[in-house]
């Protein structure tokens, strides 16, 4: 029996290995073809730093097969061949706009900021080995995250891009803070839903209608209210929305009450239409998404729906195969390699292969929701689940807002837009849950806390 159970765990961990194995080869094949087809050489800085990023990438996979073997063999691969995917077409769209006079070098730096991302993550899985020591830093987590959110505003080093000022510049330098303070803002918003999670099933009577005790929900709600205004502050709703359904999503899972994402969806509605009638940003790209056809909003200066009609063209361009790797015509949408780069990369997978795509996103929150599940610990249900949440959430709008679902919110795609910090803070979602599959043991107190507890359904059956 113990020879038996010993060959299914060196199966199960070669198979998390081949597998990332097989996802650095069909990115690697993906990259040297369409470098081949424009220009007939892969040049050496591109060798040497994908050289360095398939190393690590192989170095995070052995790190989990030691340190964590009995987790989801999925994760690593499938964020691999994601941000493989990413520097591919990021390249292609360098390649283009030096074919038009106007070279960049984002697809480098990509692999770069890609090869930082792996080497974080392989030490935090190496040497991080209890995450619930992040509940005793909780408050910390959450002066931090309001300082990062806060730091855009500064002036000197705040950066305005496209009517929103979310990035910080040092120098020749940029960085989102925001996409760090999700990070440290999560872990608080668990910690304080975990230890108050009893109070959160009272509530208070106003007439007919039971809400939350004002005095249980308010220091969560001051938090959030504070997140709100200071990316109102910014210009940028997008972000504000994916706050949004960080904290509605963890609340939710941690009162299992559906009243709490009520009220937060009318907060966040109340939100919406205000700051539509005080920032222009917003009221134009609502005119955009009802009126994108519109020939006022496409020849119009400033909010113009040009951008969206464009990653419109390049998704019908793409047909049900694509144009390939290196053919097309994928930086005619601007920003296509980071804000539109879901409308860029269609181009050339075409339908099958975007399935193919959102297919491999399901993975990574599949994961995140069966980790939330298995782990017994309440603090990490809650962390899990809300990261979990949060990324599918994420995914959703900027998919449904480049396809007109949903009116744009200028977030961007996970693991596949350019951008150092965001990939870096995608990265660390999956460290994260990896590192939480890694100690399933509870927290004291963490029984019968209801959150996600599938034992009880187990029980019953």
């Amino acid at each position: 029996m113990k020879r038996m159970t010993a060959e299914k765990a060196g199966k199960r961990r070669r198979g998390r290995i081949y597998l990332t194995l097989l996802a650095i080869l069909a990115g690697c094949l993906a990259f040297a073809s369409m470098m081949l087809k424009l220009q007939g050489r892969i040049p050496w800085p591109y060798l040497l730093a994908g050289g360095i990023d398939c190393a690590l990438a192989l170095l995070l996979a052995v790190l989990v097969d030691r340190k964590i073997p009995a987790s989801i063999r999925s994760i690593v691969p499938v964020g691999v061949l994601l941000s493989l995917v990413g520097i591919t077409q990021i390249t292609r769209i360098d390649l283009e706009y030096a074919q038009n006079g106007s070279p960049t070098d984002f697809g480098l730096r990509q692999m770069i900021w890609l090869a930082v991302a792996l080497a974080i993550s392989s030490f935090a899985v190496a040497f991080f080995a209890d995450y619930r020591k992040l509940r005793s830093l909780s408050y910390a987590f959450m002066a931090i995250g309001l300082i990062l959110l806060a730091l855009p505003l500064v002036p000197g080093i705040g950066e305005r891009v496209n009517g929103a000022k979310v990035w910080v510049k040092f120098g020749g330098f940029s960085w989102q803070p925001c996409e760090f303070a999700k990070l440290f803002l999560a872990i608080f918003f668990a910690s304080y839903l975990f230890t108050h999670r009893d109070k959160f099933q009272e509530k208070s009577k106003v007439g007919k209608v039971k809400l939350p005790r004002l005095k249980d929900a308010g220091p969560l709600a001051a938090v959030w209210i504070l997140v709100a205004v200071i990316l109102v502050a910014e210009g940028d709703l997008g972000i504000c929305l994916m706050f949004f359904a960080l904290f509605a999503g963890m609340v939710y899972v941690a009162s299992k009450k559906k009243i709490w994402v009520i009220c937060g969806a009318a907060a966040f509605v109340v939100l919406f239409f205000a700051s539509a009638g005080l920032f222009p940003t917003f009221s134009s790209r609502i005119d955009i998404w009802l009126h994108p056809f519109s020939k006022q909003l496409y020849f119009r200066s400033y909010g113009s729906s040009y951008q969206v009609v464009q990653g419109l063209f390049a998704l019908g361009a793409g047909g049900l195969f694509g144009t390939g790797f290196g053919e097309g015509y994928p930086a005619l949408t601007p920003f296509a390699n980071s804000d539109f780069i879901y409308s860029s990369l269609v181009e050339q997978v075409g339908f099958v292969g975007v399935c193919l795509l959102l297919l491999m996103y399901l993975c990574l929150i599949t994961a995140g929701f069966v980790i939330a599940m298995r782990t017994e610990d309440g603090f990490g249900k809650l962390l899990a689940s809300g990261l979990a949440f949060s990324l599918a959430f994420q995914i959703f709008t900027i998919a449904g807002g480049i396809t007109l679902v949903l009116p744009l919110t200028g977030l961007t795609m996970p693991f596949l837009a350019s951008g150092g910090s965001s990939l870096t803070a995608d990265w660390l979602i999956l460290v994260l849950l990896l590192v939480i599959d890694k100690s399933p043991k509870p927290s004291v107190g963490a029984e019968g806390t209801g959150i996600l507890d599938l034992s009880a359904i187990r029980r019953s059956k």
